[in-house]
Order: structure tokens, then C-alpha cells, then sequence
């Protein structure tokens, strides 16, 4: 067990010194942390790209004024929302079953959003997503593309091999639907 406290100088508007002490060995173990005004917000995403049906985890990154990136925004609130909700849905991380940080649980228990959240896909389109820090006027808008994830099919023979200029039909057919089409493959340059 140990003791914990916090101080900031007066003259030092964006320093803070926790000071931890042992309540056994009395050791005292002292940190200086610098602290900074978030002045821009990114929406950080492995793609733009979201197959319908499926889920994706979108974070928050942020800067301060001279561009240096925080290292994390954990514990700060964001307000999230979507341009249609039709093709796309906001899922709070506990509602996915992700495993959540004890300050981003105490967040989303008070209703709350996160700096991360889950974008799942519904339908194929746009959607623009923007977070935003609340009280201010700081945000970052993203645009997210929700595909359909095709299965192409090919003629039921055996070994093909086609001559210049040669066309083949293939069927697609969306991996989430019954729709049987065909589609003519684009010609290869010379």
C-alpha cells in the first residue's frame, strides 16, 4: 500500500509531481509528469475500409500545440457520431465485449463515449464519422467506406487457358446475400 499525492507549482502551469510513498519501508518514489492542452484530434483507423456486417476499432490520437503526440488519450471523454445510420452503427466498447481499462470503464458507465469506440458496417456506402472533444471546438472528421465482400466464381470446366483477347465470364456474388450476377472482368493492357 502506498500514499499518493499530486502537486503543482504555481509557476509551472503544465508540470505535476506525483509523489508516491511506501506506508511500510516509507520509500518515496517521486515523478515529474508534463501535462498539455490537446489542440488537435486525428481518427486514427487500420483502413477506411469496413466490409458489411463486420466491426472495426477506431481510436483517437492527439497533438499539442507544437505537434508533439500525446501518448495516449486515455481517460479523456470524446462525443462520437456518424453522418447515416443506416450504414453504420457506433458500438460502446463494453456492448462489443471488449476488453476495457478501468478509466475508460468509469467513462462509458457514466454514459459516456472514450477516445476508442467500435464502427460496425450495415450497408454498402459513406459514412462520415466525427469525434469530438466536448467543450470545445476541437474534432476530426473521417470518411468510411462500407464494402461488400464478393466471391467470384468461376466456369465449372476444367483447366482454362484463354487466348488474346479472349473474354470469360465469371459470377459475383456477395458473400451476405443470394444475389447471382455476372461480371465482365476489366481487359489486361497489351
Amino acid at each position: 500500500a502506498a500514499w499518493v499525492t499530486t502537486e503543482r507549482p504555481e509557476e509551472e502551469q503544465e508540470n505535476v509531481w506525483v509523489t508516491a510513498t511506501d506506508l511500510r519501508s516509507k520509500t518515496v518514489l517521486r515523478c515529474e509528469i508534463r501535462v498539455k492542452r490537446i489542440h488537435r484530434i486525428e481518427i486514427v483507423t487500420r483502413l477506411r475500409t469496413v466490409t458489411a456486417g463486420n466491426s472495426e476499432l477506431i481510436e483517437l490520437i492527439g497533438y499539442d500545440q507544437q505537434g508533439n503526440l500525446f501518448s495516449t488519450l486515455e481517460g479523456v471523454e470524446f462525443g462520437w457520431r456518424i453522418s447515416d445510420s443506416v450504414i453504420g452503427s457506433l458500438i460502446r466498447l463494453q456492448s462489443s465485449g471488449f476488453s476495457l481499462t478501468h478509466s475508460r470503464k468509469v467513462i462509458e458507465d457514466s454514459g459516456r463515449q472514450t477516445d476508442q469506440i467500435i464502427f460496425q458496417g450495415k450497408e454498402v456506402g459513406n459514412v462520415d464519422l466525427t469525434a469530438r472533444l466536448p467543450n470545445s471546438a476541437i474534432e476530426s472528421t473521417v470518411t468510411l467506406n462500407v464494402i461488400e465482400q464478393l466471391v467470384l466464381i468461376p466456369p465449372p470446366l476444367k483447366p482454362i487457358i484463354l487466348l488474346a483477347c479472349s473474354e470469360l465470364l465469371i459470377l459475383a456474388q456477395p458473400q451476405s446475400s443470394d444475389f447471382n450476377g455476372a461480371v465482365r472482368l476489366p481487359d489486361l493492357p497489351p
